[in-house]
């Protein structure tokens, strides 16, 4: 383990601090340290040496499972104050530290550990006596914690007044009660802040079942990623709404069963709320304009399923831990879906996809090769936060430099420009943002694999074309596998001989506290230096503009071989996209066309032969829909929600010495990631790649909560939330319900022989559960005229028409059914051509009734195909 001079006395106090200390020695061997099994506190009074704290009661011979602790100064200049704690158990060093707010008597919790072991929740009840004050805390190292004092004089004596013994989970003892001997030999976490106080009048099972939800909440984003990712990215509306229904029952139980449910919520949750609230009620309000309220409620089926996820893991209270295991746990996910995708690719012999999938682009499970890129961006960011913590355990070090090379190989076999420009900028962010020691190790033992795993996945030139399952591509792939697996390895065990060899040396080298802040100015100016001589001297700016000028012009990239696609600027028809978004907002600024009506713009004012239905921007596309009303809303949602988690993240570090760094800059870096590739593609429709945003961000933004207080809303307010709540899970259920009518309806049709009767009472249980959508009416109406019903047929067509006035795929059935019933079909297939002039479909149609005599339209109806087939 090493001497304690690692562990309580390795930096010298020049003016005076609070220093982990043992007993009253002045640094005792390990064999004294390993004697006790107990917690200490000393105060450093010159040059290492420890001196023990006053206390009102012996604590040699007593082990308390948690100490509740509360720490006060009398000081309002607003600096931070703070104490560390050592306990020794089963020859392990475990550290506790926090640090609160002079002038204010709180409750504080610690829940960190030294060495990768877990020490539960651990706190001290401290009062300052006299001398000096304690203006910073520092940690030069993850295994030493020292407070430096500000003023001349030394630091005085800290007397520990109060000490808990928590031998329930459900039980909080007063803070004035002596401590009590425990026999066991395990740390026990606090009781969950949503239990109230000592979960009072709750019985102990569903005490403890509580609190296994509220751990278990951590996990949620990771899961949430997992779900969606398996059932085509979330895009169709039938996963979005059971996983909404689901969440909302969920928060409605919460808030009914737990006695302080929403005690974690903070002001920045309560903003981020109130937007995303506003944003999903203008959806719903624009279908008043567009007369097309079946998209507006699919649209808000998705925002409904976001701030249902944010709300839900905002109620679980903040601790550093909870928030650990939420990455974690993401990364854990995304290595799934990637690793799932990445098999296929590789291995097509031994792992099929859907005949659908992309024969060149990996875009298996989530069907989409941006969205499944952009997967690939995020677990390398938060993989690579991972393997460079300082404050991971050894083994998750380890872990998170081996997944990266798989990470990585998977995002180059999507081929997505817009999802590795995501990745760069995550990663430039995390490390401008970081700039910790930790990146030094963590990087030498992630680039080389990685390096040659992106080399090996490059030289398998067959799979990068249609090709892709032939013999010669099955056998590049199992090589790329092989190298694959041999880089992975490598990553584990370079951040494994790091972390033995390297990471102690590192984080000994420290400056004088007086050449700290020139030689860091130094090294910035350095690096700023070379980030701008070195493209100049390579002609960065004038290759910049040839490929912009390319980007502009280009509309298409080649398909032949995906690997020159990575170096073609061609913007792929983006540019036309978002032209025709922007046109659609001029034409209505503050409110705009309708939720989910640009496909409808799209396809009316296209100048390209190309069938998009978002317009490859979040930010493009919202404009287009919801004005800058809508734009506002949404824009005040996500900047809330990036700026709270950097504001708080920079907060954590100022008075926490940094504990909690590492996690907010990674997850202001994966939202930056994000936030990248929205301007780029639509992955906000894509839940899978979307929902871990609120997700994690309601954890990351939940408020501390003290284990005790009173129970907040009243009983009555919080039945009254939980029963708004379940009446809300009804629409989500409704849409999932309807989709799953309309899913079976749309097969039935497909079928051969075609069931009518089964397409005509699917579809009306898809319009029983939500009349609005137009979809199932279409469907009835091709059955209807097949069946002999021409009436009921054009009736079916126009009350599709009536529900989205402006797509023309309801009034080219409308075409069709009147041809086929002998009337003239003429004027609905003419304003089909208005909706969608580039339409091949619709031009032939146009053009055979035109040049047909009336008796064969009939005929001629029925022969043309209908749209999808």
């Amino acid at each position: 383990m090493g001497s304690l001079d690692e562990h309580v006395a390795s930096e010298p106090a020049e003016r005076g601090g609070l220093q982990v200390g043992v007993g009253g020695v002045e640094r005792p061997a390990e064999g004294d340290l390993a004697a006790r099994d107990d917690l200490h506190l000393g105060a450093v009074r010159g040059r290492g040496r420890l001196e023990p704290l006053a206390a009102d009661g012996d604590l040699a011979g007593h082990h308390a499972r948690e100490i509740r602790a509360q720490m006060g100064s009398g000081d309002d200049r607003g600096d931070a104050v703070g104490f560390v704690g050592v306990h020794h158990r089963d020859g392990r060093l475990e550290v506790g530290r926090s640090v609160v707010d002079p002038g204010q008597d709180m409750a504080v919790q610690v829940d960190h550990a030294v060495s990768g072991h877990g020490v539960g929740t651990r706190a001290l009840r401290l009062e300052r006596t006299g001398g000096g004050f304690v203006r910073r805390w520092t940690a030069p190292g993850a295994r030493r914690s020292t407070f430096d004092g500000a003023a001349p004089s030394p630091v005085g004596p800290l007397a520990l007044t109060g000490r808990i013994p928590v031998t329930d989970s459900a039980k909080v003892h007063a803070v004035s009660q002596p401590m009590e001997t425990t026999t066991s030999q395990e740390p026990t976490e606090a009781p969950p802040a949503s239990a109230g106080p000592a979960a009072a009048g709750r019985p102990p099972r569903l005490a403890r079942l509580l609190g296994r939800l509220d751990a278990a909440g951590a996990l949620l984003p990771g899961a949430l990623v997992l779900f969606f990712s398996f059932q085509a990215g979330g895009f169709f509306p039938g996963a979005t709404g059971t996983a909404a229904g689901v969440l909302a029952v969920v928060l409605a139980l919460r808030a009914t069963l737990a006695e302080r449910p929403f005690a974690s919520l903070s002001g920045p949750i309560v903003l981020v709320a109130a937007a995303l609230s506003g944003y999903a009620a203008w959806i719903l309000v624009s279908s008043a304009w567009s007369d097309a309220p079946g998209r507006a409620l699919l649209e808000f089926n998705r925002t409904l399923l976001y701030l249902l996820a944010f709300l839900l893991c905002a109620t679980l209270a903040w601790n550093r831990r909870r928030l650990a295991v939420a990455v974690r746990g993401l990364v854990v996910a995304f290595y799934v879906v990637c690793l799932t995708g990445w098999a296929t690719r590789v291995a097509p012999d031994l792992f099929e996809v859907a005949p659908g999938a992309a024969p060149d682009r990996l875009s298996y499970p989530l069907t989409y090769w941006n969205a499944q890129g952009l997967v690939a961006a995020l677990g390398v960011v938060f993989a690579v936060h991972l393997a460079a913590s300082a404050r991971e355990p050894r083994w998750v070090r380890a872990l998170g430099a081996a997944a990266v090379p798989l990470l990585a190989s998977t995002l180059y076999f999507t081929f997505s420009r817009g999802a590795i420009l995501a990745a760069i900028a995550g990663l430039v962010a995390y490390a401008f943002l970081l700039h910790s020691r930790g990146l030094l190790t963590g990087g030498l033992a992630v680039l080389p694999p990685t390096a040659v795993a992106l080399v090996v996945s490059f030289g398998a030139g067959r799979l990068a074309t249609v090709d892709a399952r032939s013999a010669t591509a099955v056998a590049q792939g199992h090589d790329v596998a092989l190298g694959v697996a041999l880089c992975t390895v490598a990553g584990l065990v370079l951040r494994l001989v790091a972390d033995r060899w390297l990471d102690g040396p590192l984080h000994r080298v420290a400056l004088p506290p007086a050449a700290r802040r020139p030689v860091r100015a130094g090294a910035w100016a350095a690096v700023l230096a070379l980030l701008v001589a070195v493209p100049l001297a390579l002609g960065a700016p004038a290759y910049a503009e040839r490929q912009f000028e390319r980007f502009v012009a280009g509309t298409s990239t080649p398909t032949d071989d995906q690997r020159t696609r990575l170096l073609n600027p061609g913007n792929n028809g983006r540019l036309d996209q978002w032209a025709v978004a922007l046109d659609a907002w001029r034409g209505e600024p503050v409110r705009g066309t309708g939720a989910g009506t640009f496909q409808l713009q799209w396809n009316q004012y296209r100048e390209l032969d190309l069938n998009v239905v978002d317009a490859h921007s979040l930010y493009a596309e919202t404009l287009s829909d919801l004005g800058i009303v809508g734009f506002a809303l949404l824009i005040g949602a996500l900047g809330a929600l990036l700026v709270s988690v950097a504001w708080r993240g920079h907060r954590r570090r100022r008075s926490a010495g940094g504990i909690d760094r590492s996690l907010d800059v990674v997850i202001v870096a994966a939202l930056l990631t994000w936030f990248v590739h929205a301007g780029l593609d639509w992955i906000w429709e894509m839940p899978a790649v979307t929902v871990w945003v609120f997700a994690l961000g309601g954890i990351a933004l939940a408020a501390r909560v003290p284990a005790r207080g009173p129970a907040s809303p009243g009983r009555n307010a919080r039945v009254a939330i939980g029963i708004g709540l379940l009446v809300l899970a009804v629409v989500p259920f409704q849409v999932a319900s309807s989709q799953a009518a309309l899913d079976e309806s749309v097969r039935a049709l497909k079928s051969s022989p075609q069931d009518c009767p089964r397409v005509i009472d699917a579809g009306l249980r898809s319009l029983a559960a939500v009349s609005a959508r137009p979809e199932p009416w279409e469907l009835i109406a091709y059955c209807d005229i097949g069946e002999g019903e021409p009436k009921l047929a054009i009736q079916a067509a126009r009350n599709a028409i009536a529900r989205d006035p402006l797509n023309w795929e309801f009034h080219y059935a409308l075409a069709l059914v009147s041809g086929a019933a002998g009337e003239d079909p003429r004027p609905h297939a003419r304003r089909a051509l208005e909706l969608n002039p580039r339409n091949t479909l619709v031009q032939g149609a146009v053009k055979a009734f035109e040049d047909a005599k009336r008796r064969n339209w009939p005929r001629i109806a029925r022969r043309l195909p209908l749209p999808g087939s």
